[in-house]
């Protein structure tokens, strides 16, 4: 890390000292007394005190220090002024500082699934979403690669006023969030991103040409019959949902309009495209009946 001036090096000691005893007051005067302080490098891995806020999850210090850098007695001018008029928040603000793994406050909130500073940064900085850092992440995909689902929500909620969600939902390696909750086994959010994603990644491939439905079917424990059936014996078994011993009462993956061979191109990722709504279908049949909800009620009620 390059050496810090020598007036910066003591400001970072006392706002680590500071924050480690949890003296927040004493940061916070320095933030309205010096507003160079919000730049300043507090660790080596490069955080700042708001970096150390959120890790800490000092929700209402986090809420004063995104605060402070809005609050400027000047006029908004320059390059400030356009980033304003176009809805972005300028590179050099406070809040687009990246720590050494290019982790962003926003970054740090999602991955660490506070909902309330997730809102709180990104409400007025609808941008920083779409940050990415030294893995390609975003806040979004962090969320749902550590199981965030009330972090994530709050994201997407605020993505769902530009439309952009679709854009920051794969990392490097091409994995989706929907990759990423299904391997963390954290099937509820799965569930919520097969609803507000599934057109575009039910079918997606990451680097190693495995589908989300190749990852839910290469995990044995969570099938009855365990590893003794192949991959797509497994999930037509788990997705047929029998009520009762009637035939009458008896939901299978056909009478959802899901024919034994077009589930095999579903399964190995042969589909025309990402919007198929058989694909979609069965993911959601798979996702729910891990859940443990009703398939065939559950359907109806989305298509009602």
């Amino acid at each position: 890390m390059d050496e810090l001036p020598p007036s910066t090096s003591m400001e970072a000691k006392n706002l680590l000292k500071w924050a480690k005893g949890s003296k927040w007051d004493k940061v916070m005067d320095r933030y309205r007394h010096n507003p160079k302080t919000h730049t300043v490098r507090t660790t080596r891995s490069r955080d700042t005190a708001l970096h150390i806020a959120v890790l800490d999850r000092k929700e209402d210090v986090v809420e004063d220090l995104v605060r402070k850098p809005s609050e400027k007695g000047n006029a908004l001018e320059g390059d400030d002024l356009i980033a304003k008029e176009e809805g972005r928040t300028p590179k050099d603000h406070p809040l687009w500082l990246a720590n050494e793994r290019g982790n962003t406050p926003l970054h740090l909130a999602a991955s660490i699934g506070n909902a309330r500073m997730c809102y709180c940064i990104a409400q007025e900085h609808k941008d920083l979403v779409g940050g990415r850092n030294n893995g390609s992440e975003t806040p979004l995909f962090l969320a749902a690669l550590h199981g965030n689902k009330e972090a994530f929500l709050s994201l997407h909620n605020i993505l769902q006023e530009n439309g952009k969600g679709h854009e920051y939902c794969r990392n490097k390696n091409g994995e989706t969030i929907l990759h990423c909750a299904i391997a963390g086994e954290y099937f509820d959010l799965a569930y919520q991103i097969t609803d507000k994603y599934g057109e575009i990644l039910a079918s997606s491939f990451d680097q190693e040409g495995r589908t989300p439905l190749h990852l839910l079917g290469s995990m044995p424990a969570l099938f009855k019959s365990g590893s003794h059936l192949g991959f797509f014996s497994r999930i037509i078994y788990h997705c047929i949902h029998k009520k009762g011993n009637s035939k009458e009462g008896q939901t299978t993956l056909e009478n959802q309009g899901i024919s034994s061979n077009r589930l095999k191109d579903l399964g190995e990722g042969r589909s025309n495209s990402s919007k198929n709504k058989g694909f979609i279908k069965f993911l959601y049949s798979a996702m729910m009946v891990v859940l443990g909800i009703d398939n065939e009620d559950t359907i109806n009620e989305r298509e009602a």
